[in-house]
């Protein structure tokens, strides 16, 4: 008995008791496979518990992130150049008005948590964050003075604005115009049309 346990002795044993090709049909080999198996398996559940077990205890341990938005300037559009505005937005400067207007933004937007925002820079706001990739961290320097839950939930009152205003004008139309086979003629002229 003393053999099976002995690692030096394993293959010797596994041969003794199932034979490389024996009539039980197990092969050898299989019977180090799965004892293996078993064996790599304790390890990866260690490794996992120890993780987790480090993971917690450092997410303790840990402040919370602090970002220095107060050292950053206020936001105000008249200081951008265009092509500032073309980066960081997708929108001349000049559009980012008429845009403002079209969509029916409000002078400001009272948040959740009773910060007021102005409406032309919770709109900014919006556009700079649906520019790909972009955090909120990253928008920091741009709409300073301002935590980053406040740009989030500006952001995310504009989208809300945005759609209880205008939804019906993609949701009401009709079936002539948004069904499966127009749609996918217009993505093929808007795929080809880019590509050209």
């Amino acid at each position: 008995m003393e053999s099976f346990r002995n690692k030096n002795n394993w293959n010797n044993a596994s041969k003794r008791l199932f034979g490389t090709y024996s009539h039980s049909g197990i092969p050898g080999f299989l019977f180090r496979l799965f004892s293996s198996q078993e064996e790599n398996s304790r390890n990866i559940f260690r490794n996992i518990f120890r993780n987790i077990f480090l993971f917690r205890n450092m997410s303790q341990t840990n402040a919370p992130l602090d970002f220095p938005y107060e050292q950053y300037p206020l936001f105000d559009l008249d200081d951008m150049q265009n092509d500032e505005c073309l980066a960081e937005f997708r929108f001349h400067k000049n559009d980012l008005p008429i845009l403002a207007e079209v969509l029916r933004i409000p002078d400001q937007f009272i948040l959740e948590q009773r910060s007021v925002v102005e409406g032309m820079e919770a709109l900014c706001m919006l556009l700079k964050k649906l520019t790909y990739p972009c955090r909120y961290s990253d928008m920091m320097h741009r709409f300073g003075q301002r935590p980053l839950s406040v740009l989030s939930l500006a952001a995310n009152r504009v989208v809300d604005f945005v759609y209880a205003a205008h939804h019906r004008r993609i949701t009401d139309w009709s079936l002539a115009v948004l069904n499966p086979p127009v749609l996918q003629t217009y993505a093929n002229v808007s795929t080809w049309s880019t590509f050209k």
